[in-house]
């Protein structure tokens, strides 16, 4: 079992094909996050450092967190765990995971 420092706050959305994820990532590589599919369970973890050069400065207040975060979340039974993708949307100072779970075909 992993333990987490913090957790990133998620969004979870649907259209016609399939289930869309996103959770806020700011200051996280893309090689420091992990998205993986398994036994009908979506996890996102990974790790947010503290970088040296601003742990020299003398901060007043720091609000966000850092260390390891991990999300988990149940994917419904119509959900294809093979067909589930990943993909990381930077902006100027911000960046999101985007995980998306796509629907098995029903008749």
């Amino acid at each position: 079992m992993t333990t987490a420092d913090w957790a990133p706050m998620a969004d979870i959305s649907e259209d016609e094909n399939a289930f869309l994820l996103k959770l806020d990532l700011p200051e996280v590589p893309k090689d420091a996050a992990r998205v993986s599919a398994e036994n009908g369970v979506l996890t996102i973890s990974g790790e947010r450092k503290l970088e040296k050069e601003k742990q020299c400065k003398k901060f007043h207040r720091i609000e966000r967190a850092y260390g390891r975060f991990v999300r988990s979340f149940v994917l419904p039974d119509n959900v294809d765990p093979t067909k589930v993708t990943a993909d990381e949307r930077r902006r100027a100072g911000s960046a999101a995971c985007q995980a998306r779970a796509s629907q098995t075909e029903t008749d």
